[in-house]
């Protein structure tokens, strides 16, 4: 979610006053139902001095609480009534399902002390669904593949083993094979009233999800490599709790505090799912298609059939494991001033511990003839804190300290286990909201403290003399190939002062005029910021493919923000606010190439700016003779130097420290010149003209933006598939100027019809829910060589036809589905039925 030109991870989720971001990639991880959720709101602008740690937006939500009655809510919902192979009422069926149960009231009888208790099951087959693979007219229905494998008979005449022959049979139909997501949420609330003035809310919130989803690679959910080898399509789980404990307490009737208590917890893993956790059985040949001799222990499978899929019992030849936790104490007081002065203080402090393993060749870990288990598991290319070197959990163990090594300088002890890292953070801030008659005025200034409280380079660029010889005592490693103690130092630790103004004042009696000015700074994630020492010495001490490495010296980026704008009332109808904005954006991570003394390493890196500037129109007409509208529109600019934190990666690979990398600032890749939604809510009461218009409603929503920048690149003779984690050979030598092309605009109209029936003290709400309406085919990305999303280029060249004609009419079509790539395609047409009861 990219707000007001902003990168995703600039933006939070506050859950009852609780940051549930993920500090490690600000991922968004637990998951509430729409009937658990009170009330929610997105600050997209400059937001007050008590939000923090976001650079863009803020999502505030606060959970629904039960109230002195009973109330019980179940509801459903799913398009499984339709069927994935044939079309009804122009929709396939994606598999989706839902399950929503609530209930809620006093935990006593006419007690003050009330409870919500919310459960959430989904099941998805196909959860991302396409437009591109829904109506790929090239599409096969069926295919059978017939893939030759080896026995473990050797044939010494022809000195190979003997290959069989396994058929598979394939079904295809508009959902994408094996795309699954699987979600359970749980939620609940308590509150309850110590005495008149003392009241004690807790919330928790915990959700397990599975889903095909390949961290590694370009695709968002499942590989298009991967739709003939499903069973080893990488699955991502994640496991994410959240509790917080608020003690509300009045001291006054202009005066009270909150004091929270919260703990944070998530975990993820990324694997093959035939193999999980065995990381030994990723390179044994029992359980994959090599024959069964020591010769291919240790070796990844990685069959292709045409024209560029993987073969059944191809590998996911990756894991990974990650964990982020942390409890914090929040202490918020509010005092009403006289008339115009409303105080609000506050202090957080939050402790972190953070794991993470990761091993890009399990395969390797079965290889029987590594000469040290050091060389295994640098041969597997493992990288870990927070868990020893086979993944498993530890909290103890420092690599540094620990090691040991021969007179090589190999180590052969104390390298199995590194401790995870206990970021803190802190905050405060004192805001005081003035009301005057005529002029509100908010002034705010918040305090932000970051310790990484771990270990960080002494220097890491190295000098040279004019004659090319390195000046002694400069550089990462002291001169040598290792990386040891005295290549480091403790942390810094960093603190801001980040002023938040805001001021508003009527012109007239229906005209209001506003403007805000706020610096925001946020720590770098996690995943950018802490580096594993055995990687980071078996890499210096080894080298090997290109690899770009996280960077303790990492600083905090920032943001400086100005708006100005206007609100303008129609009557008591209808209302249009106008808002100008921009901001720049300063040390965001980038990813560059660093000339250390003993090799160039590609570190993340402070470097990448942009500046952003647009205007936001929102109209609102309250509901009127049964219809309410409501009108979004953005105009952005949207530029900088690096769109995410590993834009850099082609440069600072091909070139290395030639030092080609953005210095001007052009447009981001998730620029939206236009973008806009239009609502109408229509809807009746009891009041209908006709009887079985009664509770009935519709609701109508218009979305459109102008599409994306990229750049336009060269077309070639080369064939554009190849790669292991579904790269390709698509050029990369522009023949536009960065971002100066834009995909073609996006228009998406959404519908829900609803009636509510009235059955004694029930009611029960029957809805229709269809997503784009039109089945709009909306391009979201193309092919860089033509600016199409389902077309290279590489047929149109000489040796791309010579290609095509030698293929059969199955071979044209298998091709046609490589390249028509879903994922450069938004949502096709869905039709889900939903029914909800009340008691």
């Amino acid at each position: 979610m990219n707000v007001r030109g902003g990168r995703g991870a600039e933006t939070v989720t506050y859950i009852d006053g609780v940051n549930v971001t993920d500090p490690f990639n600000f991922a968004m991880r637990v998951y509430l139902p729409n009937d658990a959720i009170e009330e929610m709101s997105v600050q997209t602008g400059g937001f007050s001095a008590e939000y923090g740690e976001a650079m863009s937006g803020i999502i505030a939500i606060t959970t629904r609480v039960g109230s002195d009655k009973y109330h019980f809510s179940a509801e459903a919902i799913t398009d499984e009534f339709l069927s994935p192979e044939n079309k009804a009422l122009g929709a396939y069926s994606y598999g989706f399902n839902e399950y929503v149960a609530s209930v809620s009231g006093p935990i006593i009888p006419k007690s003050k002390h009330s409870f919500y208790f919310n459960i959430s099951r989904q099941y998805i087959a196909d959860w991302t669904p396409s437009w591109g693979w829904a109506e790929n007219s090239w599409k096969l229905d069926d295919y059978s593949y017939d893939q030759l494998v080896y026995t473990n008979e050797y044939d010494s005449t022809a000195e190979a083993y003997i290959m069989d022959t396994v058929m598979h049979d394939y079904k295809f139909n508009a959902r994408l094979p094996e795309n699954f997501s699987s979600r359970w949420s749980y939620s609940g609330k308590i509150k309850l009233q110590l005495s008149k003035n003392l009241e004690l809310k807790s919330t928790y919130i915990h959700t397990n999800r599975e889903y095909s989803q390949d961290i590694l690679g370009a695709a968002f959910a499942i590989q298009p490599i991967r739709f003939f080898n499903t069973d080893h399509r990488p699955v991502t789980l994640n496991h994410t709790t959240s509790f917080n404990v608020t003690l509300t307490h009045m001291l006054s009737s202009k005066t009270f505090y909150d004091l929270k208590f919260n703990i944070f917890d998530t975990e993820r893993k990324c694997w093959d799912p035939v193999f999980k956790d065995d990381l030994y059985k990723y390179g044994d040949p029992t359980y994959n298609p090599w024959p069964d001799v020591e010769q291919y222990y240790g070796e990844a499978y990685t069959g292709r059939m045409g024209p560029d899929f993987f073969q059944p019992g191809c590998q996911y030849d990756s894991y990974i494991r990650q964990a982020s936790a942390h409890w914090g104490i929040d202490f918020d007081i509010t005092h009403q001033q006289g008339r115009y002065h409303n105080f609000k203080a506050g202090f957080e402090y939050k402790y972190h511990t953070v794991r993470y393993y990761r091993m890009y060749n399990p395969t390797k870990m079965a290889y029987p003839h590594w000469n040290s288990e050091i060389e295994k598991y640098r041969g597997a290319d493992v990288k870990f804190y927070g868990y020893d070197v086979e993944g498993n959990v530890v909290d103890s163990g420092d690599y540094l300290e620990d090691v040991v090594r021969d007179s090589t300088h190999t180590p052969t002890d104390g390298f199995r286990r590194q401790a995870p890292y206990h970021p803190i953070v802190m905050n405060g801030y004192i805001q005081d909201k003035i009301e005057f008659e005529d002029i509100v005025l908010n002034l705010g200034l918040r305090w932000d403290y970051i310790d990484p409280n771990a270990w960080m380079f002494r220097d890491i660029a190295a000098e040279f003399n004019p004659d090319g010889s390195l000046v002694e005592g400069t550089g990462m490693f002291g001169g040598d190939d290792l990386f040891d103690e005295s290549d480091i130092t403790d942390h810094e630790s960093y603190y801001f002062l980040s002023p938040r103004l805001g001021v508003s004042f009527p012109v007239t009696d229906r005209t209001v005029f506003h403007a805000q000015y706020g610096k925001f700074y946020q720590p770098p994630r996690l995943q950018d910021l802490y580096l594993s020492p055995f990687y980071m010495d078996r890499y210096v001490a080894s080298g090997g493919y290109f690899t770009n490495l996280t960077n303790p010296n990492l600083r905090p980026p920032k943001t400086t923000s100005y708006e100005i704008g206007f609100k303008q009332m129609f009557g008591n109808l209808a209302s249009i606010q106008l808002t100008a904005f921009y901001k720049e954006t300063e040390d965001l991570i980038q990813l560059n190439t660093v000339t250390t003394d003993v090799a160039s390493i590609a570190f993340q890196d402070n470097g990448d700016f942009g500046t952003i500037k647009g205007m936001d129109v929102i109209f609102t007409m309250r509901r009127f003779k049964n219809l309410s509208v409501n009108l979004n529109y953005e105009l952005q600019f949207a530029e900088g130097t690096g769109s995410a934190s590993a834009g850099n990666y082609d440069i600072a690979w091909i070139w290395g420290t030639r030092g080609n990398y953005p210095k001007f600032a052009q447009p981001l890749d998730f620029e939206r010149r236009h973008s806009g939604s239009l609502n109408f809510d229509y809807r009746y009461t009891e009041e209908a003209p006709i009887k079985l218009l009664r509770f009935t409603g519709a609701n109508v929503m218009f979305t459109f933006n102008s599409g994306n920048p990229y750049t336009r690149n060269t077309i070639t003779n080369q064939f554009p598939f190849d790669g292991r984690y579904d790269n390709d050979r698509i050029s990369t030598t522009p023949l536009s100027a960065v971002n100066s092309e834009v995909t073609p605009w996006n228009f998406r109209i959404d519908m829900k019809l609803d009636k509510r029936i009235h059955i004694a003290k029930s009611t029960i709400t029957l809805y229709a829910w269809v997503i784009n309406v039109l089945n709009s085919r909306n391009i979201q990305n193309v092919w860089s060589t033509t600016g199409l999303p389902n077309d290279t280029g590489f047929l149109g060249t000489a040796a791309g036809q010579a290609y095509w004609q030698s293929l059969q009419e199955t071979g044209q079509s298998l091709y046609k589905m490589r390249e028509v790539d879903y994922n450069y395609y938004g949502q096709p047409r869905q039709i889900r039925l939903g029914v909800q009861v009340e008691l």
